[in-house]
């Protein structure tokens, strides 16, 4: 519509669509206080025109930070910075202390602060003169000046306003001031990489949206140090990470660069290189792990058919690590006869030693080849035999094995001597004479070496074993019972049997080898029954054998009856039945120290006596020796008295026998 002239007209009540001021020369200015605006050029001569499609001609505007989301006109110049923000990196030095939240996804506003600068980047929060409100510890926030490109993070709170911040990068262009207003940080930039030491794991908030407004991939440089992760999640949207997210690995100088991408509003993920399938020969492989770059001139040849891949050259920069299945010595030798060992980090080898060394370790030094120092120790062995064994507990003296003293009217020879709690302990056996030891006085010496007579205090009439060494590895144990005797043959009055054999014992329970039984002896119309074997009984130790007794024979009941046989063990040594003539024979003994058992006395007409049983055959081994053990060895058990026949045989001795084997 046109405007009147003023003053033909009450005044103007209503403008619609494209206003054109025609008239006098102040219509121009009417129309430009009508709009407010100050208006420069005219239309015509005194015409000013507004139209709904004004031409611009290089107009101007403030440019905004680049973090800005509101609807002001973006500038060329932001336009650039935010092309340029998009494939940035942002280097964050975590610090000395590094862990805990670092979001992108701040919900806070209003934190003005005082800073210093030196050479455009922030080095110091001096003031916080505003603290805001809806911030959480992690928060990253930057300032509104500079290229507002520095990182800040939210270190405490007073409510939700800030009270303290760290400063993770110092940005470029800042220069010192105060009354500085606070932006929240997106996570725009293209590549993060992280310095540092971790004193706890650290996690990564970036800014969520939609698919269309926040899906984003970032490259993550994890150049941190600590023993801890760095893992990547997006926000919900209240500052709080969710997903399963992407743990960064560990590396140095960028050399662990990790790809990952996310929708913006679930999850993030790690994005692989695509899989290329070659075949043919492939010339100049580079590989990457946790050491760098380990380039060379590599040649690998690819069967797409057999899906093999070969080498047939290949040279490493830097030495694959133990973890990965390597050596971590990018210079180890190859020795034929060679020894690999390990120097806590990396694989060395010790080197070929010659013929007949022994590789010897040095503990946590590297191993050694060493001449071979060990020679075989034979073992000491010792035999009890059923004979009257004594333990003399005498002052300290000097004395051998094998001397003989005399005491009580017989004579004692030393098996071996042990020193026990401050005493001496002598055990010998009877050799020779019919009486025992007195309680107490003199061991008179008579043979041997040393010489000198040895003053007793007590003795005991058992056996007694002490272990000969402290580097005894075990002891073989054999235990033998003795023999039963064998019964008597008989003519016309009754034949006695054969008495049992003594039981030979180790230890207080340890092994029991029970001796054979006699055979009974004839009659007048029956031959004597044969004596049953000695059994055993082991409580502790490994077992090696466990055997009963082998029986004596029966006797028949024929006209010239001859004597049984008498039983045997592992060690033999059975009697011999007597021969039959019209008058009979004689019986003999089982052999002493075998436990076998004694014949059966014959007869010229009926009725011989049945052989004695052998005793129990048992062995043992024995670790971790106690400082001593009392034994018993078994005796011989009697020949039964013939009747009008001959007598029966006596059965064997038992025996003990210790061997010691040696570390």
């Amino acid at each position: 519509m046109s405007l009147l002239p003023f003053g033909s007209a009450p005044g103007i009540s209503k403008l619609t669509g494209d206003v054109t001021g025609t008239g006098p020369g102040s219509t121009a200015t009417t129309v430009a206080k009508i709009q407010g605006t100050t208006v420069s050029g005219t239309t015509g001569t005194t015409n000013v025109v507004f139209s709904n499609a004004p031409a611009l001609t290089n107009p101007t505007a403030t440019t905004q930070p680049s973090f800005t989301n509101n609807t002001t006109v973006a500038t060329t110049a932001f336009a650039n910075a935010l092309t340029q923000l998009g494939m940035s990196t942002m280097p964050l030095n975590l610090g000395a202390t590094g862990g805990g939240t670092y979001s992108f996804a701040s919900l806070g506003s209003g934190c003005i602060l005082n800073v210093t600068a030196s050479a455009g980047a922030i080095t110091t929060i001096n003031t916080i003169f505003v603290a805001g409100s809806g911030y959480a510890v992690g928060d990253l926030i930057t300032l509104n000046s500079g290229n507002q490109d520095a990182v800040l993070r939210v270190l405490t709170l007073s409510g939700s306003g800030v009270s303290s911040l760290g400063i993770l990068y110092g940005g470029t262009g800042y220069s010192s001031g105060s009354g500085i207003s606070s932006l929240i940080l997106s996570s725009i930039h293209f590549t993060y990489t992280l310095s540092g030491t971790l004193t706890s794991n650290a996690t990564f908030v970036m800014t969520n949206g939609t698919y269309l407004t926040q899906s984003n991939q970032w490259v993550v440089n994890n150049n941190t140090t600590g023993a801890y992760t760095v893992t990547f999640k997006v926000s919900n949207g209240s500052d709080t990470a969710i997903g399963t997210g992407v743990v960064i690995p560990q590396g140095s100088n960028n050399s662990l660069g990790t790809y990952i991408e996310t929708d913006g509003v679930s999850d993030i993920w790690q994005l692989s290189m695509p899989n290329t399938q070659v075949s043919g020969v492939v010339s100049q492989v580079q590989y990457i792990d946790s050491t760098g770059f380990m380039g060379g001139d590599s040649t690998f040849t690819f069967n797409d058919t057999t899906k093999a891949l070969s080498a047939s050259s290949l040279s490493l920069t830097n030495a694959l690590p133990i973890a990965s299945g390597g050596t971590d010595n990018g210079s180890l030798a190859v020795t034929a006869g060679g020894v690999l060992y390990t120097d806590g980090t990396k694989f060395q080898n010790v080197g070929a030693g010659t013929s007949g060394q022994f590789l010897k370790s040095q503990g946590s030094s590297a191993p050694i080849w060493s001449a071979s120092s060990f020679t075989p120790v034979a073992p000491t062995v010792q035999r009890f035999t059923q004979t009257p064994y004594y333990t003399f507990t005498i002052s300290s003296a000097s004395f051998g094995a094998g001397s003989t003293y005399t005491n009580n009217s017989s004579t004692f020879t030393v098996v071996y001597a042990s020193s026990v709690s401050g005493t001496t302990t002598v055990v010998a056996y009877k050799s020779s004479g019919t009486n025992g030891p007195t309680s107490n006085g003199t061991l008179t010496y008579a043979s041997g070496s040393p010489t000198g007579n040895l003053t007793f205090s007590s003795v005991a009439t058992n056996g007694t074993y002490y272990p000969t060494s402290a580097s005894i590895l075990y002891a073989k144990i054999t235990a033998v019972g003795g023999g039963g005797g064998g019964g008597g043959g008989n003519l016309s009055s009754g034949a006695g049997a054969g008495t049992t054999g003594g039981n030979t014992t180790f230890g207080s329970t340890i092994i029991t080898a029970s001796g054979g039984g006699g055979g009974t002896g004839g009659t007048s119309t029956f031959g004597g029954n044969s004596g049953p074997g000695g059994t055993v009984t082991i409580s502790s130790g490994t077992t090696l054998y466990s055997l009963t007794g082998g029986y004596g024979q029966s006797a028949s009941e024929t006209i010239n009856s001859v004597g049984a046989y008498g039983g045997n063990n592992p060690l033999g040594g059975g009697g011999v039945g007597g021969g039959y003539t019209n008058n009979g024979g004689y019986a003999t003994a089982g052999q002493a120290n075998t436990g076998s058992g004694g014949a059966g006395g014959s007869v010229g007409t009926y009725s011989g006596g049945a052989g004695g049983g052998a005793g129990g055959y048992a062995q043992i081994l024995l670790s971790s020796l106690s400082a001593s053990y009392a034994f018993n060895v078994g005796a011989g058990g009697a020949g039964g008295t013939g009747g009008t026949g001959y007598n029966g045989a006596s059965g064997g001795t038992g025996i003990l026998i210790i061997e010691e084997y040696y570390q």
